[in-house]
This record gives structure tokens, sequence and C-alpha cells, in this order.
């Protein structure tokens, strides 16, 4: 003998007894001249879903986040099935454009319960508000992992950049200064605008929708793996941020800085260099010549033979006193290597030199990582 279950409700909206007759293969019938709707099933298993919904213990409230079905979307508002005794409506009036223009029937979503009327019944909610608290959520995780953003610039100002840093369905609005644009001071301010970048939270204050991020940030955090990805003798290009007068500093593979000394410019660079017609943004190729500790780059434009290719303990050189420093004689080897004299040494020693002084050295340790050499005079 089959055994029929019963239970009763008063939910009378014929979009919900579809689903339950589509889904469940349960009917709706009325009993005697009650206009009481019954759910009727002969499925045993199918007491266990009526149980949920209908159970007395189950409760929702307000603020919770719950799961449903789209079954309806007019002009007035969202009406989302979450298998409980009421549908949940969405006023369509406060939901985000962006929003609405994804959902469709049928789709399941999240939404935020607002309010619970009882008298009649009826449960409302809010996908807008939800993807607030959803942003605000993930604004916090970015700025305390710094996990980047993507946003893009929409507007300069004397003082930077203004972004709409895009959090999915929702958008903010971010500062960002002139000094953290890039992770050297960018020739070319305006090339950024309209741009699409990533950046990193620098400072927030979501309920006051203040945020300054850095794209100098993002970037800084993606040279460690640039640099392993980075060998000796690589050929590149990048482009001037700054000058000196020893040479030209130059940004490639998108987050690396490195120097050509004037030495290792070619003929047409140094000729440039020279007459003071090199300029940040000019764009030149380079090789890798040296990676040095502290994520230190030498580049130059023509390959050869450097002395610290081949210098070693105990080698002899003919020098020059460049500067005298609190701790010791910086000694010139060639123009691009510089060794020291400490100045404890030249003082248990009783040695004197001065600025501009030729002297003969020998080399007492390298530390090529840190690119530094000790020396001591041979007098």
């Amino acid at each position: 003998m089959e055994e029929k279950l019963v239970f009763e409700t008063s939910n009378n909206d014929e979009n919900y007894w579809l689903e339950l007759e589509e889904e469940h293969k349960c009917r709706k019938v009325f009993k005697g001249n009650s206009k009481t709707s019954l759910i009727e099933d002969r499925d045993i298993a199918f007491k266990k879903y009526v149980d949920k919904i209908f159970n007395s213990d189950v409760k929702i409230r307000v603020g919770e986040i719950v799961q449903g079905k789209i079954i309806e979307i007019t002009k007035k508002e969202i009406i989302v099935n979450i298998n409980y005794k009421d549908n949940v409506y969405i006023d369509i009036k406060s939901t985000d454009q962006r929003i609405l223009d994804v959902l469709e029937k049928d789709s399941v979503i999240e939404v935020l319960l607002t309010d619970i009327v009882e008298t009649p019944y009826q449960i409302k909610g809010s996908l807008t508000e939800l993807y607030k608290m959803k942003s605000k959520e993930f604004m916090m995780e970015c700025y305390e992992e710094q996990h980047p953003i993507e946003g893009i610039v929409k507007e300069i100002i004397p003082a930077g950049y203004i972004l709409d840093l895009d959090l999915g369905f929702s958008t903010v609005s971010g500062f960002m200064p002139n000094t953290l644009g890039g992770v050297n001071r960018l020739h070319n301010p305006e090339a950024l605008l309209n741009q699409r970048v990533n950046v990193m939270i620098e400072n927030m204050n979501y309920d006051s929708g203040y945020f300054v991020v850095s794209r100098k940030k993002y970037l800084q955090s993606l040279i460690p793996e640039a640099i392993e990805k980075l060998t000796i003798g690589d050929k590149c290009e990048g482009w001037i941020t700054g000058l000196s007068s020893y040479g030209a500093y130059v940004e490639f593979n998108e987050c690396l800085t490195g120097l050509v000394h004037k030495m290792n410019m070619d003929e047409e660079t140094i000729d440039k260099f020279n007459n003071r017609e090199l300029k940040p943004g000019d764009v030149i190729d380079f090789y890798v010549t040296d990676i040095c500790k502290g994520e230190r780059i030498i580049l130059a434009q023509h390959l050869r033979e450097s002395l610290w290719n081949t210098i070693k303990d105990g080698d002899v050189f003919d020098g020059r006193v460049k500067l005298i420093k609190q701790f010791g004689a910086l000694v010139e080897l060639d123009f691009e290597t510089v060794g020291l004299i400490a100045q404890n040494y030249m003082y248990k020693n009783n040695i004197r030199l001065v600025e501009g002084q030729e002297i003969k050295v020998s080399i007492v340790t390298i530390n090529k990582d840190e690119r530094k050499i000790f020396l001591k005079p041979i007098i």
C-alpha cells in the first residue's frame, strides 16, 4: 500500500506550485470547500524536502544572505524562490543597473534579506546592498593581504590620478598620487589616462569612501620574480627614467630598473649624453651584464669583459683616490669599479691619503653580490 503524505500550506503563488509539480512530482489539492492549498505526494523521500520548507523551526532573519532561483523579473521587482513559505521580492529601482544587466530568469543567485513584513507576510531583499557588503569585505582583504585590484585611470588632477576600481558588480573611486604612478618617476604622466592598470591599496577608509592606491607597490611586488627570469647577456629594450653625471637609469620588463654607465653606451647614445640631448622617455637597446644583491642591475649597450669578470683576491691595481669618507678612502680601479680602504686599517698603519692621489692597491676581499671590494695600499 502506498503511503500518502499531505502537508498544509497557504502559499498560492502559481509559479511556486508549478515548480513543485515539475521538480518534485507533487500536486496541489483542496480540502473540502476550503481555499487552503495542500501538497499531496506519494514519494516518502519528498518528506525531507517539505519538512525543510514548512517546519516551524526553520527561520530566516533580516541581514541573512540566502540563495535562491529567479522565477520572474518584472518592471517593478525581481522575484526569487528561496524554498521558503514565501518568495523574496527585490525592488528593481534600488538595484544597480550593472547587476540587472546580467540577471536572467532561472539564474541561481544570493540575496541579502533586508525586511520581513508579517502582515501581510512578505520578504524583501537587496542585491545592491549585498554587493556593497561583499565589496567592503573584498577591499578589506585586498588591503590586509596586499592583493592587486584592477582599475581604469579616469582623470588626471594636479596631485595625481582618479581611478575607477573594479570590484565585480561594484565600482569605487580611488586616488593615486603622482609619486605612486610607476616604479620610477613617470616621464609622461598623461600616458596612464584611460589605461587599465593593476594597483594595491596604500591606505583606505571604506565607510568614508577614501582609497589611496599605488601602482608602484604593485610593480615592486613583481620585481623578485622578474629578476629570477633575468639572465646575464639578455638583450632588452627600455626607456630612460633619469640621468646622472655617470650614466642613465633605464626601466625595462615592466618593473625592472638598471644603470647604463656612460662608458658602456654606444656611440650614438654617448653623443646624445655628452650633448645633453638624452632625456627621460628615450628608448634604447642594451644588454644585462650583472645582477647584484639588493636588486641592483648593471646594463651595457655593448658586451665586453669588465673588471668584475676577472678580478680576484690578491690582484694588484693602479688606482686613484676618488673620495675620502669617515669610513675610509674610495679608490677608483676603472670607470665602473671602486674599492674601499677601511678607515681602521688606515689608522692602525698611519696611512694618510688625499683625493686625486695615485696609489697602488691589492685586493683583500670581494663581495660580488653586493658589488663591494676591500683594498689595502701597497706602499
